[in-house]
């Protein structure tokens, strides 16, 4: 959509102003803004939070971008996790509909050391993406796998 120039959409003025918080290490006013339903200012403020090493913090604030299906909160979460060690919820988020807490889960299962459980979530995955043949028409070749895939899960597995 075109603007005339200089006339900023309520959207991306609340895109700046979030970021000027955060730049300017306002986060009383990144809060407030967030509490409201702003979700640039929670971005922001997730970022600023953990850019000072405030983690746990972060993860409380993203979360509900990720919740409803924000696929960047969905990353900084799955990332925040695994840096936390919070296996448990990765684990079920890697569960359910999420792209990036499978490999974040992964990496960290590895750095741990328990291959078992990587090799058994490994082998559930390929089983998954084998999946039964769709149809297909005349002249065209099978691909298999996505017919047969669990309800919200048509992505192919990363």
């Amino acid at each position: 959509m075109n603007h005339p120039l200089g006339e900023a959409t309520e959207d991306e003025e609340r895109w700046w102003q979030a970021y000027l918080l955060a730049e300017n290490d306002q986060d009383d006013g990144l809060r407030e803004r967030a509490a409201s339903g702003d979700e640039h200012a929670r971005r922001q403020l997730a970022s600023w939070l953990s850019d000072r090493l405030r983690t746990e913090e972060a993860i409380e604030v993203i979360r509900p971008l990720a919740d409803a299906g924000d696929d960047v909160a969905e990353l900084w979460l799955a990332r925040w996790l695994a840096d936390g060690d919070h296996l448990d919820e990765l684990r079920q988020r890697a569960s359910r509909d999420s792209y990036h807490a499978p490999r974040e889960l992964a990496g960290r299962l590895a750095d741990h050391d328990m291959l078992d459980e990587l090799r058994e979530r490994a082998s559930a995955r390929a089983r998954w993406a084998k999946g039964p043949a769709r149809a297909c028409r005349p002249g065209e070749q099978s691909q298999p796998g996505w017919a047969g895939a669990p309800p919200g899960q048509g992505r192919p597995p990363g």
